[in-house]
Formats: C-alpha cells, structure tokens, sequence
C-alpha cells in the first residue's frame, strides 16, 4: 500500500531511513550523523522535509526525496540486486560504488544502474544544510524478469556500470508534478505509477541502447560547459552571446548543439532552473510571490504564475500558504 508523504518540515531520524532502506530491500552498513546523541542512536533527528516511499506495484518501489538535513551525515549501505533509476533536480549526489568507482549527479540529472548482485555504495559527507530534492525507482529481479528486463542484470554486461545521462523536459515537468507533497489519493498514486512505469523504461533505454554519436566529445563537453553554467548561477543575466563565449562557440552552434544534447533549448532549461530556485524561495524562505517572479526573472506576477502552475501543477500562492 502507498505510505502517506509527512508534511512539509516533518522530521526523520535514522529509524525512519532504516525503513525506507527495508521496503527497499537493503540495508545500511553505517549511517553517521554528527547531531545525534550517542553512538547508535536511531531517535535523533537526521533531515526535515518530506520523505515518501510507495509500493505501486510488488517489486517496484518509488522514493519521494525532498530534505534538508540537520547535521553532516555519512552512511554506507548495501544494494541489493535489482534496477534503480533515479533523478535530481536539486542538490548534488556523490559517491563511490563497489565496481564502478565514483560516482556523481548534479540537479538535472538521471542516472540508471542495474545491480547483477549485492554491491556496496558509500556516500559522501553531506554537510548540514545540505538541500537534496529527488526522485527514484527500483525494480525488483522478479519485477524485471516478469516485463521481460530481466536481460539487465546479467552479469555479462557489467551491471555496476551506471548510465547518466539529461533527462528530457517532458520528463522533468512530469517528475515535478508527482513530487508535489499532496501527491496522495487514487489520482496521486496512478500518477506516481505511472511516473515510475516512464521512468523505468527511460533507464532501460538508456542501458540498452548505444547513443547516437550526434555530437562528437569536445562538442558535447562544451555544451556541459554551458549547463554547468546555468545550473551553477541561474539568478545570472546570461544571453546567447555570454554563453556562446564561454563554450567557444557562436551562438548558433550554441542553440543547435545544446537542444541536442540535452533535448531543450537554452533557456528552457534557464526557465525550470529559476522556477526551481522560487519554488524552494516560496517554501523554505518566506518569499512573497512577488520576490519569488522577480528573482525567476519575470516582470508579471500573472505571467510567473502561469508559468509556475505549469511546471508544478498548482499556483504560487497555494504552494506559499
């Protein structure tokens, strides 16, 4: 059955994640955190936020992350066999897993790993204040055998060997929609199935499929350049030529280059990112929505609501209340 999402500023201690690791299916190794009381406690408070994990299907798990945590936190875990899909879209996630090495996703990131066997990940420390905004899935070895993936875990294809990649714009706004914290009720819960179903199947792609050389590496690195930009400071006033001079290139090569590797145009993506930013400016820091449409760049607070309904699937002002 799916398990309600807290409420705004709930907070979870190590007990908590322990059974989020449980419906998961593995386990902690070590789980650090420098506010709790004592060695082994599990009762102290570890992150606020919401963090929701449901069943919409046996052997198919899908995670709700948005948390901030409390204290500077380290854990290692063991990973259990199975097919894990996951997207950021605010905080990075770095770490180290047992026969693939390090490992890293920023905000606006997927990434896909199918586990042959039990593997295991250490993360690296995340210092207090840390704000991580994600949502993944796995899948089961019996999930996979019974749609026909169960080809994924084989362990001649290297399973450890993760796939990252730039999820589409279609995807994201969809991720942004189920992560919405009323994400309950029979329509929640078929779109969250339906969420993890898409999800799924954009990881198996991506493992399955050799990507078209649409652009060779110095061309794509350039344009990595650019979004690493953006991501990094997206209340900066960029234009087309500022970009196109950081990458090396004109700017229509930008806006050719750039929609192809990563499936939307400049300042789409600038948009979600500012959306992003006033979206957390709402919630954590009491911005009104008029500070919230002026730092996302917009002159209207009529336009910067329908623009943030659309992303997020209600108002500014509702979200705010």
């Amino acid at each position: 059955m799916p398990v309600a999402p807290p409420e705004p500023g709930q907070t979870q201690s190590a007990q908590d994640y322990l059974e989020v690791a449980e419906r998961w299916g593995y386990r902690y190794r070590q789980f650090d955190h420098t506010e709790a009381t004592g060695h082994g406690d599990t009762s102290a408070v570890f992150s606020t936020g919401m963090l929701d994990t449901r069943m919409p299907q046996p052997g198919l798990v899908l995670t709700r992350t948005d948390i901030i945590f409390s204290g500077d936190v380290e854990a290692e875990a063991e990973m259990q066999p199975g097919l894990l899909v996951a997207v950021a879209t605010a905080g990075s996630v770095e770490g180290w897993l047992e026969g693939a090495g390090v490992l890293s996703l920023r905000p606006q990131e997927a990434i896909a790993i199918p586990f042959d066997r039990t593997l295991g990940f250490s993360s690296h420390r995340l210092q207090r204040g840390h704000h991580q905004r994600s949502l993944s899935v796995f899948a089961s070895p019996d999930w996979l055998d019974d749609h026909g993936l169960g080809a994924l875990l084989d362990p001649r294809r290297r399973c450890a060997t993760p796939r990252v990649w730039a999820p589409s714009l279609h995807l994201l706004d969809r991720i942004a929609q189920v992560m919405q914290p009323d994400g309950t009720g029979a329509l929640g819960n078929l779109m969250a199935e339906a969420l993890a179903l898409e999800l799924l199947a954009a990881g198996a792609r991506q493992l399955t499929t050799t990507p078209a050389p649409d652009l060779n590496p110095p061309d794509f690195a350039r344009m990595m350049r650019v979004r690493d930009i953006l991501v990094a400071h997206p209340e900066a006033d960029h234009t087309l030529a500022s970009l196109a001079a950081e990458a090396g290139v004109s700017v229509s090569v930008l806006t050719s280059h750039f929609n192809r590797a990563f499936g939307t145009p400049v300042f789409d993506l600038l948009r979600n990112l500012r959306l992003e930013r006033a979206r957390r400016g709402l919630i954590e820091e009491g911005w009104t929505v008029a500070q919230a449409a002026y730092w996302a760049g917009f002159r209207h607070p009529t336009n910067f609501s329908t623009a943030f309904r659309r992303r997020f699937g209600r108002s500014p002002g509702a979200l705010r209340r």
